[in-house]
């Protein structure tokens, strides 16, 4: 049996758990711990994009195995969603299903993966003889970490994120939208003070102010690129841009988002909403407005040509500024 834990690493005393029984094509290796997301995760499967978030030695932070709380019957409860999901690079026929116990991922060509009511614990259950390492890496740290992360109201932006002034500037958009290469050249240009993440961001409200957790595997980047020791694991979000492309005649601008608008680009955004059952829902929108209400957040209207970046960076330093 494979087992993991997270533990919510302010609260030393709260230890949550994860148990994944591999299948016969995982690849185990001795027990490791790792931070991420504000947490420790410790786990025996051999998840690749884990390596840059290695910190100690299994046992170093001790923590009970009695009270664990599993998943159950997959073949529980009622169909959330059944649909194409993108999972590791491609779009794959995804199923899943909620019940009292928790939600469980049918994904094809990958495998079952259940994810417990609390969220501090997921079961990697049968695996597809054609699943690979990397797919199965791509599914759990994907989809299923998304979801068992926001059933601890802990929640994954696609998005990109910069430091400025010790604060995160997060970019949403959809795939392709330049969100990546936007936060490259901000940093190339010396405006941003360093890249955070790539493509998630993890993100949480508490106290009226909305915070993001650099510590998150970014699956398209290699290891020299993860976020480093010198990041905090926690930064408070200063704005938050959604990136729109228009015409080549257009000039880059920056607009106030209603209220409104505001809270159905984050929902847009939020990674594995779809997979969301009526209750989680009900506690995202509720995370939506209170994260609307804590931070700006506007609509960055760009053509895709190289000199909007230029534009870019003046009017972010505008609204920096105050203008």
């Amino acid at each position: 049996m494979i087992r993991s834990t997270v533990v919510d690493w302010p609260l030393a005393a709260v230890v949550r758990r994860v148990v994944v029984r591999g299948g016969p094509a995982a690849r185990r290796a001795s027990r490791r711990a790792y931070r991420l997301a504000g947490r420790r995760l410790d786990t025996d499967l051999d998840l690749a994009p884990l390596a840059p978030f290695r910190t100690v030695a299994f046992g170093e932070a001790g923590g009970r195995e009695a009270g664990l709380e599993r998943s159950g019957d997959p073949n529980g409860g009622e169909v959330v969603y059944r649909g194409p999901g993108w999972v590791g690079g491609g779009l794959r026929e995804v199923e899943c299903c909620a019940g009292l116990t928790g939600s469980h991922l049918r994904i094809r060509d990958v495998g079952l993966i259940s994810i417990a009511r609390d969220g501090g614990s997921i079961d990697v259950g049968e695996l597809e003889p054609e699943c690979h390492e990397e797919e199965l890496a791509a599914a759990v740290l994907g989809p299923a970490l998304a979801l068992a992360l926001a059933r601890q109201d802990v929640w994954c932006l696609h998005a990109s994120a910069v430091e400025i002034d010790g604060r995160a500037v997060l970019f949403l958009g959809r795939s392709g939208a330049g969100k990546s290469t936007l936060a490259r050249r901000l940093v190339a240009d010396g405006a941003v003070n360093r890249r955070l993440a790539d493509d998630v961001v993890p993100v949480t409200v508490a106290g009226g102010t909305l915070s993001c957790m650099p510590h998150f595997p970014q699956l398209k980047l290699g290891a020299a690129d993860q976020a480093g020791p010198d990041v905090p694991e926690h930064m408070p979000v200063g704005a938050i841009y959604c990136l729109e492309e228009a015409g080549d005649e257009c000039e880059a601008r920056v607009e106030k988002l209603s209220a409104r608008a505001a809270v159905g680009t984050l929902i847009r955004r939020t990674v594995a909403a779809r997979l969301f059952d009526t209750k989680l829902l009900e506690r995202h929108l509720a995370f939506c407005a209170a994260a609307v209400a804590a931070v700006p957040v506007r609509r960055v209207v760009y053509p895709l040509r190289p000199q909007s970046v230029k534009q870019i960076e003046h009017l972010l330093a505008a609204h920096r500024n105050g203008a």
